[in-house]
């Protein structure tokens, strides 16, 4: 059976076998965000074809969730013996589609139990960034198990950049950027990030004092 998770620009819709027949062609669908949960030659053609036959003409395929599709040397490969992503360009052209790199810039990883196979995080885990509390993730809220990265380090925008440059490297038509922001959380404003050591430390540089609140980047 196969599973597919579609992002499209104008709704969520998810498809799988047994579900409600889609409509052919989808109208006005010119492009659809693909997170592939079945990696294989088949299941890669068989996505480019649906998408194709609704009738986009672009995807914007997602590049990492937790690990990477391509073999990247800066995040973990889902698969350190196949690249993936470089498969699925491949189906994608074969329909006459236009690929584009859905890359999440802060958002790097779910869940804290995630973190081991992060080797660039475990040998920084102070660009984690963190609540007031200190916490990487909170027990609820709209993105709860997210760990988020602090843009504000040099080093991390690099890390960013150096995994774009890879992606880059690939015959795509573009790089779609997302998640570029701290992380949301509850309405309570001791949860809320931005409380990244090195942001703090650059706010007690420049205005002498503990910032006592951090933005909610989700309203402001």
């Amino acid at each position: 059976m196969k599973s597919i998770v579609f992002f499209l620009l104008v709704a969520a819709l998810c498809a799988s076998a047994g579900a409600a027949e889609i409509p052919t062609p989808f109208p006005g669908l010119t492009a659809v965000y693909l997170r592939p949960e079945i990696l294989s030659e088949d299941a890669a053609t068989s996505y480019m074809r649906d998408i194709k036959s609704w009738g986009a003409s672009e995807v914007f395929l997602e590049a990492q969730f937790n690990d990477t599709l391509n073999l990247s040397k800066v995040f973990p490969p889902k698969d350190p013996e196949r690249d993936w992503f470089e498969v699925l360009v491949k189906a994608a052209q074969a329909e006459g589609l236009k690929v584009h790199a859905w890359v999440k810039v802060a958002y790097w990883a779910y869940g804290e139990e995630n973190l081991e196979k992060f080797a660039i995080l475990k040998e920084h885990p102070e660009w984690i960034d963190v609540n007031s509390r200190g916490e990487k993730t909170t027990p609820s809220g709209p993105e709860c198990q997210y760990i988020f990265v602090n843009l504000a380090i040099p080093e991390v925008v690099d890390s960013v950049l150096a995994f774009i440059s890879e992606l880059a490297a690939y015959d795509i038509s573009g790089v779609s950027i997302d998640y570029i922001r701290c992380k949301t959380a509850e309405d309570d404003s001791s949860s809320w990030y931005g409380y990244n050591p090195y942001s703090v430390e650059q706010f007690m540089t420049r205005r002498g004092s503990i910032p006592v609140r951090a933005m909610n980047c989700s309203t402001e």
